[in-house]
């Protein structure tokens, strides 16, 4: 009586979804049954499981003996292997077809690998663990001399993969995803079947549910403490999802969860007569629904990406949470955000590095290297990066997968920031150097050069474009002020005085600032520069550079 489920949420802005078929309305599972054979659905409400009421999904070949389930949140596919079949399937719920990816193994589980576009599974007949692109090409064996292997789970940020195997000597390992070396055995006692394993990469622990034993137990990698967390059950799969421990007990009817720390409080849900759960995925985005506007900071002094809601009318509401980005930010400060692919880009200035990290795959990835005292900005429409680099004087771009990497402008002395008008089709940027400057080019080859300000400025180290307006604001920290230009009429206007600000960002009426030595998030009317307000005072963060969403305008990139 196997099945396996997938809680997805809801991401980015309420505006992902898996299937046009399906009535999503919130985070939702995916549970694969084998008494009743299929491949069922449900919303779930964390905050109020009784709701969950499950329906099948239509797949043809249905189903026979579906067990190891895993989602793609890239192409809205899911996984399963068929142990009667000896096949891993492949659904897709966007364009419902279904294909068989591999076939001839036995017992096996498998894990996506979704930023890698890779599939990874264990395979019981030949006492492996292999690997290929989600496409079908590339297969190899990443692990071999694996006696009975029982489940297999990736860290896709640390590069790690981890395995749990039976047998005589029941163990948990280690090694790298990328070509199964560095095997490094974590644990080897005390063990009779763990048959599903689960990561917490926030706290650096790895659980698992060993059915022989009757327990769920974690392994603290960052000391080598060990703590049995339940007992008397016969956990047959575990997910961590935010504060929670979720699991399915062999032959129960229902899904579990509990406190990831204490094992305590724990609730049954999901009680079905056609579906006995067996195993489960739960989909992480950053843990949270994202349901309106929000705003992005990077901060130095506590170094860190830091997200919160906000409501322009209540800004006493904004309260930043440490997004849990791994590696850990050294000095991060331009940063922005694409809402296509759910992904914040950020440059640190102590490793001169331009980072990429995705909120629903919880993944961070190096995107450009060897870099100065960078800023950059996101090309949202047609997924390009642009940024300034002051060891080479250049202003550079390429595409979101690493493709077409060119220089567009030469000898910019000291490059200080840069800021894009897509509507326009125009680029701008500041620098230092001798003769602080603000220029503009075409966005599509850095054409059209033009010097826009080259008079009264000092250190003009943030730039903003209002495109209703047509204005180019522009906060200089040695002048100690906010300005803008007309770009219609040429006129000039100082808006904010006696400011070190550090990142201007413009939204409807507003415009917003950070000021270098202050703990505080500033506000104030963006044609005249009255009505200043400041929130947001924390004292672990000074914020630095800031993005505000836009949501209705991103809603529009995502139905894209």
């Amino acid at each position: 009586m196997i099945s396996k489920f997938v809680i997805c949420p809801v991401l980015l802005l309420g505006l992902f979804t898996c299937s046009l078929a399906l009535n999503i309305t919130g985070d939702f599972i995916i549970v694969s049954s084998v008494n009743t054979p299929g491949i069922f659905f449900s919303n779930i409400d964390h905050a109020n499981l009784e709701d969950v009421a499950f329906q099948q999904l239509s797949i043809v070949p249905s189903p026979e003996f579906p067990t190891s389930v895993d989602y793609n949140t890239r192409a809205f596919d899911i996984y399963w292997a068929d142990q009667y079949q000896g096949t891993i399937w492949k659904y897709s719920l966007s364009k419902n077809y279904t294909e068989a990816v591999v076939s001839d193994l036995s017992n096996a589980s498998l894990a996506v690998d979704r930023p890698g576009r890779q599939l990874f599974w264990t395979d019981a007949s030949m006492n492996v663990i292999e690997k290929m692109n989600i496409n079908g090409d590339n297969r190899q064996v990443v692990v071999s001399d694996v006696h009975e292997p029982l489940s297999i789970m990736l860290d896709v940020s640390r590069g790690h993969m981890y395995w749990s195997s039976g047998g005589t000597d029941p163990t948990i390992k280690r090694a790298d995803i990328i070509d199964g070396s560095n095997v490094t055995t974590l644990v080897n006692t005390n063990l009779s079947r763990p048959v599903t394993l689960a990561l917490d990469a926030g706290l650096n622990r790895l659980y698992w549910g060993d059915v022989g034993n009757e327990n769920v137990a974690f392994l603290d990698m960052s000391t080598g403490y060990r703590q049995e967390l339940i007992l008397i059950v016969q956990a047959v799969t575990l997910q961590i999802y935010n504060t929670y421990l979720y699991w399915t007990d062999l032959d129960k009817d229902q899904i579990y969860r509990a406190d990831k720390t204490t094992g305590e409080d724990i609730v049954a849900f999901s009680e079905d007569d056609d579906i006995i759960p067996y195993s489960l995925y739960i989909s992480r985005f950053n843990r949270e629904e994202i349901t309106g506007d929000f705003i992005i900071v990077s901060s130095v002094t506590t170094p860190g990406i830091f997200f919160s809601y906000i409501d322009h009318d209540n800004l006493e509401d904004v309260a930043f949470q440490q997004l849990g980005v791994f590696p850990s930010p050294e000095f991060p400060t331009s940063v922005d955000y694409t809402p296509r692919t759910f992904d914040i880009f950020w440059a640190d200035q102590y490793n001169g590095t331009i980072w990429r990290y995705s909120l629903t795959e919880e993944y961070t990835e190096a995107v450009v290297l060897n870099l100065a005292n960078v800023s950059l900005a996101v090309d949202r429409p047609d997924r390009k990066l642009f940024w300034t680099d002051a060891s080479r004087n250049v202003i550079e771009r390429m595409k979101f997968n690493g493709n077409g990497r060119q220089v567009l402008i030469n000898g910019v002395d000291d490059p200080l920031s840069i800021t894009l008008d897509v509507p326009q089709g125009h680029f701008y940027w500041s620098a230092g150097g001798i003769v602080p400057i603000i220029e503009r080019a075409d966005m599509k080859n850095g054409g059209n050069r033009v010097i826009l300000v080259d008079t009264d400025l000092i250190r003009p180290v943030t730039l903003a474009v209002d495109s209703n307006l047509k204005r180019l604001y522009w906060g200089d920290a040695g002048n100690e002020n906010i300005a803008f230009l007309d770009l219609s009429t040429g006129n000039r206007q100082e808006v904010i005085v006696g400011v070190r600000v550090v990142s201007v960002q413009i939204y409807d009426i507003y415009l917003y600032w950070t000021d270098l030595n202050q703990d505080q998030i500033f506000r104030a009317d963006k044609n005249t520069g009255e009505n200043v307000e400041a929130f947001s005072e924390d004292d672990d963060i000074i914020p630095y550079s800031l993005y505000i969403s836009k949501y209705e305008d991103e809603g529009k990139y995502h139905s894209l």
